[in-house]
């Protein structure tokens, strides 16, 4: 089957999954794991587009895989609940339609997307699943942080890591030059489009990069944005603080930045990542340095 991935960057990892397809080699479950905003979502949807072509009557005679569609498809579950938790009745749900044979296609195919957030009774659900697969079945699980699955469920997938993509693999994309698309969209070829492309999204993202520069503002100033996002659910708060890490990192190699506030907005991540409470774990980090 000739595949038009039309993804920028990740070749090793697309030979991988083509040569998986063309052979008809596929392992019942798969993990993309690397950086947000690499590509890893828009893969697996690609991929499982080229999965669900396989001994399909809608692909065209010749081979290429170019008129099945992801939206509706009775044969693909996508859960993708843009960094809420995924719950065990998302998981049932698609267990329960994984469990029908295919409508057209030769397999059913499942993506979850910020597979992170899978809860305890989610995860266990899943695992059951993959301890005794179907035939005929494919899912992906993507995520941005693939130590807080479960070891049980990361050692029945095969993993397939993701890096940054080279900014001349990427070049097209950089459609709006601003600071934040910059900063935050190095090697990161998905974020860029979504920030040149939601303008909702960009505004969001354009502010915690403003943020960023209160925290090497006075005391009074980031003790007011402490308690400020302290205010926010715990999933908003933390992706805040893993932004403003991404963004130190850049800094820090940009020989710009401040190394012990990367290491200390790590450690409030860690805390409240662990349940310790965000307005007093904000509270103290404005207050090392």
């Amino acid at each position: 089957m000739d595949i038009n991935w039309g993804i920028f960057g990740h070749k090793q990892q697309l030979d991988l999954l083509g040569s998986a397809i063309s052979k008809k080699r596929l392992a019942h479950g798969y993990l993309f794991t690397g950086p947000e905003g690499v590509g890893k979502f828009t893969v697996a949807k690609k991929f499982a587009q080229a999965l669900l072509c396989l001994e399909n009557s809608a692909c065209d005679a010749c081979g290429q895989c170019k008129s099945i569609a992801l939206a509706n498809n009775a044969d693909l579950t996508i859960i993708d609940l843009k960094s809420k938790a995924i719950k065990i009745e998302d998981i049932r749900e698609l267990i329960y339609k994984l469990s029908l044979k295919p409508y057209m296609a030769a397999f059913k195919v499942a993506i979850i997307n910020d597979a992170q957030n899978l809860t305890m009774e989610a995860a266990n659900a899943l695992l059951k699943n993959l301890e005794e697969p179907k035939g005929g079945t494919v899912i992906v699980l993507v995520t941005s942080n693939y130590k807080a699955l479960p070891s049980t469920i990361v050692s029945r997938l095969q993993k397939i890591n993701f890096g940054l993509v080279r900014e001349s693999e990427y070049q097209p994309l950089q459609v709006q030059k601003s600071e934040t698309v910059r900063l935050l969209g190095l090697g990161k070829p998905g974020l860029i489009k979504r920030l040149t492309e939601d303008k909702e999204f960009f505004e969001e993202q354009s502010k915690i990069v403003r943020d960023y520069a209160i925290l090497q503002d006075d005391l009074i100033e980031r003790l007011k944005l402490a308690a400020e996002l302290a205010d926010q659910e715990t999933d908003q708060i933390l992706q805040v603080l893993r932004t403003w890490i991404e963004l130190g990192k850049t800094k820090v190699a940009e020989e710009k930045a401040n190394v012990l506030l990367v290491r200390s907005l790590e450690e409030t991540r860690q805390l409240i990542e662990s349940n310790v409470n965000a307005k007093l774990s904000l509270s103290v980090l404005m207050m090392q340095y």
